[in-house]
């Protein structure tokens, strides 16, 4: 099976480089990954929106009822990679989710509700969610960003008229 990946990619802004001109390092990338924090939520928000609320088959053969245990499970991480300064938000369901019921964990079939199976078709959920969010996650990171950017030359301004 081909791994899908599909994302965002904010490379050469403006504001990122003259953030790292003038922030320290590690200012700047927190920075980045909170921002990066908040263009997630959109996504998040539709993603869950689109799962359609279905029944499973358990361990028994028995069909039970699964309210919304996919949606409950979406939730994201945010990655920082030191050696490229790449920062990444990965969405999908957690596979810690606390929320299962009799031992069926969410990530164990969130694939095949996403791509399908030979028996039954694809509901997409994520990637349609990307898509359609792309534009105002973009713009939560542009406002957040600008936000923690102010928020850290404002501190380090007041560092330097005390000392």
């Amino acid at each position: 099976m081909a791994k899908a990946i599909a994302g965002i990619e904010i490379v050469g802004a403006k504001e990122v480089e003259r953030a790292f001109t003038i922030l320290p390092d590690r200012l700047a990338r927190k920075a980045v990954v909170v921002a990066v924090r908040d263009a997630q939520k959109p996504i998040i928000k539709d993603a869950r929106s689109r799962i359609a609320r279905h029944a499973v088959r358990g361990e028994s053969g028995r069909m039970k009822r699964v309210r919304g245990q996919l949606a409950k499970s979406i939730g994201s991480r945010v990655k920082f990679y030191k050696n490229t300064g790449t920062v990444l938000a990965i969405i999908g369901p957690r596979r810690k989710y606390a929320g299962m019921i009799e031992g069926i964990k969410p990530t164990r079939y969130a694939h095949l509700v996403e791509f399908g199976t030979r028996r039954s078709r694809a509901k997409p959920f994520l990637r349609p969610a990307l898509s359609a969010q792309a534009g105002a996650a973009k713009a939560a990171f542009a406002k957040r960003f600008r936000k923690e950017l102010d928020k850290e030359i404002t501190k380090i301004r007041k560092r330097g008229r005390r000392g």
